[in-house]
């Protein structure tokens, strides 16, 4: 799961700060409504990462009426959140964050309760927080520095590697991955690699 969260995280914080110039690389037309749909959207990736996850996490162990709760409880939430945000213009994505965040938690509850522990919260949880935090911190100024300059484009690609490499050299200077946990991360070994450099 610290993995999950890691890149979740990240991809949550930086869909969110550059929302405008992504949604200005899609459709400069449309700038504003799809800025909003992005900026509001940007934490599904985290919640859909995690409902994932779990899924998956309680299917091996052999409690599918628990998964069938959890997507109950998304269902319900996405519904609720829907009709309640429905005149904001917004209200399908509101809703989808709701129902997906609402199933993601409750199916990792589940799941630890059924493993009988809790998560690493320093490690997956206020590390890669902080840092995503402080990622999208730096792309917020870079944004102002670089957008009147360089246009949309070239802005989202230049803040994203700068802020990829900011990310995890942050997490290997607060030690968040234990050496035997790179094993299971994406391109593990070329971290592996790059955190002894």
């Amino acid at each position: 799961s610290k993995g999950v969260l890691v890149h979740g995280f990240f991809i949550a914080v930086t869909g969110a700060v550059l929302a405008a110039p992504i949604s200005q690389v899609i459709d400069a037309g449309s700038q504003a409504a799809l800025s909003g749909m992005l900026t509001v959207g940007s934490s599904l990736g985290l919640w859909l990462l995690l409902l994932f996850y779990f899924t998956e996490a309680l299917r091996q162990q052999g409690n599918a009426p628990l998964i069938l709760v959890g997507y109950g409880i998304l269902d319900l939430l996405f519904v609720i959140g829907y009709l309640v945000f429905s005149g904001s213009g917004n209200g399908l994505v509101i809703g989808t964050v709701c129902g997906a965040a609402a199933g993601a938690l409750a199916l990792g509850i589940f799941s630890f309760l059924q493993k009988k522990s809790r998560p690493d919260f320093l490690g997956a949880l206020a590390i890669p927080a902080g840092s995503s935090l402080a990622c999208g911190l730096l792309a917020f100024g870079l944004e102002k520095i670089l957008l009147p300059y360089l246009g949309a484009g070239m802005t989202v690609l230049l803040e994203l590697v700068i802020t990829v490499v900011l990310y995890w050299f942050l997490l290997f200077a607060l030690h968040c991955f234990r050496e035997q946990e790179l094993s299971y991360v994406p391109y593990g070994k070329i971290m592996k690699a790059f955190g002894k450099m």
